[in-house]
């Protein structure tokens, strides 16, 4: 109830506070066949269920000669089914010129970790995510059977395969576009409400440290656009376990645009090592993913293509990296429809499969972990203040 009122509420006053509310739905009925995970003898049901994976509404208006920007994510329910500040708030930020082709943000900032992948992904675009934007497929192991959850979430415990996904990215940036190109400096301190970086259920929840700098270009006219980032972290928990993190994020890509053909290569690197007492010290995780993508217009149809290769190394301390390790392979393949030029709703039909390899040196391991997905949706686009 709370939830309604506050979007009835920003809903009401940016009517003249804002230039314009818009909300951007994704709705999917996804079928998943029976597999095999990691554990001998266990598989996984197959399921069939509809469910929304993409909700947001935003809105952006002007403070004087500073903008204000904010995004509710209306899908953002943690996992006891309430929504919290960190994951119903995406962003709320205010945007002031300082200088000729110079911006400063600050607030809950819209950050580059993720790369063209994640931004993508904060758009509904993707349907499916690197092993280093937290895809969701397979299962693997530390300490047990540890499954990987949908929406942006961190993997539930197990090795930090999934890096970028604080709940809270609160700090001060910079932006500064020079014609062709633009570069953005953040300062953040990150909100982790799991212990995403950590093993250990004994570690609480966990303040990051990020600084970062990303160099976004445009070439051509527009038909090729580069970006390089780079981020490092820190972060410290107190707690049954003592434990301190060093974490970096690199992403690497182009957008490219031909004609009618789109084209996205992009590679990711996350990097968490923990230092500390008790378990899960001295423990360095690291996940890799490189993709291709492409699509192509045709009138009201684009089909489109995504390969990816992904890797997670998990090194705990005197143990082997083979213990929880894996390569992952993984692709998709799909069409959207848009029936009606210049409208903002389209249905899209797409497979997605993915395959773990795991180590023979794994205990209890089955090898390859095989995982199917059929999807059927559609997306749309509204103006609530038309």
């Amino acid at each position: 109830m709370k939830t309604l009122l506050a979007i009835a509420a920003l809903t009401v006053v940016s009517a003249s506070a804002f230039g314009g509310v818009e909300l951007k739905y994704r709705g999917d009925y996804l079928s998943t066949p029976r597999y095999t995970t990691r554990a001998v003898g266990t598989d996984e049901a197959a399921r069939s269920e509809f469910r929304g994976n993409y909700a947001k509404l935003n809105a952006n208006g002007k403070v004087g000669a500073a903008e204000a920007k904010v995004a509710l994510n209306l899908l953002g329910y943690t996992a006891a089914g309430a929504l919290s500040a960190g994951s119903f708030v995406d962003y709320l930020y205010i945007s002031q010129p300082i200088a000729d082709g110079m911006t400063f943000h600050a607030g809950k900032i819209e950050t580059f970790l993720g790369g063209i992948e994640g931004a993508q992904d904060t758009l509904g675009n993707v349907y499916l995510n690197s092993l280093a934007n937290c895809g969701y497929a397979g299962y693997y192991a530390n300490a047990g059977v540890v499954r990987a959850t949908t929406g942006g979430a961190a993997f539930s415990g197990g090795t930090g395969a999934c890096l970028n996904t604080a709940t809270n990215a609160h700090g001060v940036g910079f932006t500064y576009n020079y014609g062709m190109g633009q570069l953005d400096v953040i300062a953040t301190n990150d909100s982790n409400n799991t212990a995403a970086q950590g093993a250990a259920a004994a570690n609480p929840a966990q303040i990051k440290h990020n600084v970062g700098v990303q160099w976004s270009g445009s070439f051509m006219d527009g038909m090729i656009k580069p970006a390089i980032g780079y981020a490092k972290g820190s972060a410290d928990a107190a707690g049954a376990n003592s434990i301190n993190y060093d974490n970096e994020h690199i992403n690497a890509g182009f957008d490219m645009m031909w004609n009618e053909w789109g084209f996205t290569l992009e590679h990711l690197s996350n990097a968490n090592t923990e230092k500390g007492t008790g378990v899960g010290a001295e423990d360095k995780d690291k996940v890799t993913s490189t993709y291709l993508a492409a699509s192509f217009k045709m009138d009201a149809w684009k089909p489109f293509a995504k390969y990816e290769m992904s890797k997670l190394s998990d090194e705990e301390a005197g143990a082997s990296a083979a213990a929880t390790s894996f390569d992952r392979t993984g692709m998709s393949l799909g069409v959207e429809w848009t029936p009606r030029a210049g409208e903002a709703m389209s249905y899209h039909v797409a497979y997605l499969n993915t395959m773990d390899k795991y180590g023979t040196t794994v205990a209890n391991s089955v090898g390859d972990v095989t995982f199917v997905q059929y999807v059927a949706g559609m997306r749309f686009s509204a103006d609530l203040l038309k």
